[in-house]
């Protein structure tokens, strides 16, 4: 398993794609506004050369990187 290219914050909103939350939903279990939400998978998305949030919490998963840190 490689290092995570991801943000602490990335890797949250992306455990919450995969788990098929709405971005509402993720906003509301990390306490950040939907804006916040979706310019975090705007950077994950770009950060992991991924066509849609799908595709990189796939390719995150994948990677093993949907851990969050102790």
């Amino acid at each position: 398993m490689s290092t995570s290219p991801l943000s602490a914050r990335e890797t949250e909103v992306l455990i919450g794609v995969r788990a098929g939350q709405t971005v509402a939903q993720i906003a509301s279990t990390l306490y950040l506004s939907g804006a916040t939400v979706r310019n975090h998978l705007a950077a994950a998305t770009g950060r992991l050369g991924a066509k849609n949030r799908d595709e990189a919490a796939a390719v995150a998963d994948t990677n093993g990187w949907l851990v969050l840190p102790d």
